[in-house]
């Protein structure tokens, strides 16, 4: 199964009789969509490495309403946070559509790193810009309206995941409004008024399984107006 580890770029540079001189364990999962891969406060067992399918991982607040924290596609690992210690896992992570994930023990993730400080070095880095990431998006969540919010969140998401097909950009992910809404930090009303208003602007189109930008450069230009 050392195959697998190919598909994961932090790993493709180790040889594999280094793996199995550590004696890896390792374990390959599959999700459904809406599969829960962990919930938030469990017992940490290990770091998972995603192979296929697309991940969200969000936290509840005290009145019940789901905060996202973030998307993880292909080749991403998670959590980001307690690698070095014994926490609870620090938010519930669920695959949004049929997920395949690499699942290492905390217990051997962290000999590999032990034994490879260059990768110790890049899953640091990796956290800092998670870190940095987020900081960025609370930032924004504080300073501009929904809608400017939104196409920012919709261009990322194009960046990340958009295919370009026929001069449009089609992100291939089930979204709900709800899911928008939860990664705004505002309501799904107030959400769709906004997708509406990209729509009449011929900006923006919607389906079950995707989102499509019709011109991602004069989205990019709304954004900077008002």
């Amino acid at each position: 199964m050392f195959h697998l580890f190919r598909k994961i770029p932090l790993f493709r540079d180790i040889e594999p009789d280094a793996f199995e001189r550590l004696h890896l364990r390792f374990d390959q999962r599959n999700y459904p969509k809406h599969g829960t891969i962990f919930r938030e406060g469990q017992e940490r067992e290990a770091i998972f490495f995603i192979l296929k399918g697309i991940v969200k991982t969000y936290k509840v607040d005290e009145t019940g309403k789901e905060q996202l924290i973030s998307l993880l596609h292909q080749g991403e690992m998670f959590p980001h946070v307690g690698l070095f210690d014994d926490v609870p896992y620090p938010a519930t992570a669920e695959a949004i559509q049929e997920t395949e994930l690499l699942v290492i023990p905390i217990s051997d993730f962290r000999n590999l790193l032990a034994s490879h400080p260059r990768m110790a070095a890049q899953v640091i880095a990796h956290m800092e810009q998670k870190i940095m990431d987020l900081q960025q998006r609370l930032q924004k969540m504080m300073s501009a309206d929904v809608l400017h919010r939104l196409i920012d969140i919709l261009l990322h998401l194009a960046d990340e995941y958009g295919v370009v097909q026929n001069g449009h950009t089609v992100i291939h992910i089930p979204l709900t409004t709800q899911d928008l809404a939860n990664m705004l930090g505002t309501s799904r009303e107030t959400v769709s008024r906004a997708l509406n208003h990209l729509k009449k602007e011929q900006l923006l189109e919607t389906g079950r399984q995707q989102i499509i930008l019709c011109d991602r450069e004069k989205l990019k230009l709304r954004k900077n107006q008002d």
